[in-house]
């Protein structure tokens, strides 16, 4: 869960998720393409 406490603030480690989300968005593009893992 993200908290956004002040301006330009988020505690936690935004990075690592936007990267993991990435990578889940690259696999339901491969699954629609029909590559499966």
């Amino acid at each position: 869960m993200i908290t956004i406490r002040k301006k330009h603030h988020v505690p936690g480690d935004i990075d690592s998720d936007i990267e993991w989300l990435k990578r889940l968005l690259k696999d339901l593009e491969n699954i629609r393409d029909g590559i499966f893992p």
